[in-house]
This record gives structure tokens, sequence and C-alpha cells, in this order.
């Protein structure tokens, strides 16, 4: 009996170091010329890949309909933290985060159309952005358009699938969070700027 369940236990280790976190978008369209600036038919699933190629489960997550997932209470909250929050700061933390989670980008498609009430300025941010998007998405497809339209617009139409490891992101959020909210000890000599 104890063989047994060691061997359970094992397995379970296994396919748990050996799963990733898979996100997909489809659909997504941006824009800011439109008075529904999201449009709401794009979906969001979210998975489980064992091994690389065996998908444990698959589901919708605009399709929940529960208490908890009130999406439109989320983005409400989500306004309000953006308003309180320098928008610096919030693009430095996010960059932060994605930098610690590895993601693996599997399969992307993403148009960007970008136009400013500038045209050296258009021309300017639409180099930026291309190469900002070709050292983060490497050999993913993407596109990166100006719109000289005398004022400020912005398109992004996006499908993307990406994948981050399950036990790299137990490790970061669980157990990297408890160590780091608990107590540092100090390095300073006890004696080392005292005259005596």
């Amino acid at each position: 009996m104890f063989f047994i369940l060691l061997f359970l236990i094992l397995i379970i280790i296994i396919i748990i170091w050996n799963s990733k976190l898979q996100i997909e978008i489809q659909n997504l369209d941006i824009s800011t010329e439109r008075t529904e600036v999201i449009k709401r038919d794009f979906n969001i699933y979210l998975g489980i890949i064992v091994f690389s190629k065996i998908q444990i489960f698959k589901i919708n997550i605009k399709k929940i309909k529960s208490k908890k997932m009130n999406f439109g209470a989320i983005l409400d909250r989500a306004k309000k933290i953006e308003l309180k929050t320098n928008k610096q700061e919030a693009l430095i933390g996010f960059v932060k985060s994605l930098k610690y989670f590895k993601v693996e980008i599997i399969n992307t498609d993403l148009k960007v159309g970008l136009g400013t009430e500038d045209a050296a300025l258009t021309a300017i941010s639409v180099g930026t952005i291309a190469s900002i998007l070709g050292i983060i998405l490497r050999k993913q497809k993407f596109e990166v358009v100006p719109i000289y339209q005398g004022k400020n617009v912005l398109n992004i139409k996006l499908n993307c699938i990406f994948r981050i490891n399950l036990i790299h992101y137990i490790y970061k959020t669980i157990l990297k969070g408890r160590d780091e909210n608990e107590r540092k000890p100090s390095n300073r000599r006890t004696y080392a700027y005292s005259n005596e």
C-alpha cells in the first residue's frame, strides 16, 4: 500500500513538473475609432498541456457565469487602479512580472495600426513599437502600420497562444512570495561604525 501511494505521488509530481498553463486569445479587436473600443466577440481559453502535446482541459473564461468571475466589475476595478497608479510604474511592474514567468509564445498573429496628430511622431512611434515587438515576439507574425489621419488612433487585432510552465508559476507565486514576506537578516556588522 505504501509503495502504491509513493508511486502515485511520484506520477503526480512528474505530471505537474511537465505541465504548462496555456492561454489562448482569439479575435481580440481593439479600436479607438469605435464607440465600443473592445469588440465583445473575442474568446480567451485557459487550459493545461502535459508533455507539450496532451491537453488535459480547455475552458472558455468568458463563458464562465458566476459571481466570482464578473468581468464588468474586474474591468471597472482595473480602470480605478489605473487612475490611482502612475502608468509608467504599472508598465514597469507588468514587464517585470513577464520577465519572472518565462512566457513561451507558441503562435501569434498581431496587427497594430497607430496614428498620432503629428506625422513625424507617428513614424517614430511605429518604428519603435515594431522594434520592441521584434525583440519580444522574435519569429512570430506581427505587423505595425502607420495611420496618417491627423488624429490619435490605435487599432489592435490579436490572435495568440502562449504557455507558462506550471511548476515555474507555482514556485514564483507561492514559494517566492512567501520568501519575500519573511524578514531578511541585516548584513551590517554589530559594531561596524562605533568609535569606541
